[in-house]
């Protein structure tokens, strides 16, 4: 369970506290909205065992050739070989 998870380090960056994300490999301000990802993240990694390669935060939706212009919190792709394209079986969206 999340709550089992060590608490999340704070970094300085420009006077302003930051996380590292590993995913996008670079540090984010610390926001109410990017601690949740920065708790579920880990979880799909450790717990459940997704790949981290497969593992995209903020993407664009219509990148999956869906017809939104919005971005998605967290997506999980999975690469569909006979089509050579990545497909998302999950997408985290706040709304």
């Amino acid at each position: 369970m999340l709550k089992n998870f060590l608490p999340l380090h704070i970094y300085r960056i420009e006077g302003q506290p930051a996380y590292f994300d590993p995913v996008r490999k670079k540090y984010v301000l610390v926001t109410p909205r990017e601690t949740v990802r920065q708790r579920v993240v880990p979880y799909l990694i450790q717990e459940l065992g997704v790949p981290q390669k497969m593992i995209r935060i903020g993407e664009k939706l219509f990148y999956y050739g869906l017809n939104f212009r919005h971005r998605a919190d967290i997506v999980i792709e999975r690469f569909d070989a006979a089509e050579n394209i990545s497909r998302p079986p999950a997408f985290v969206r706040k709304d």
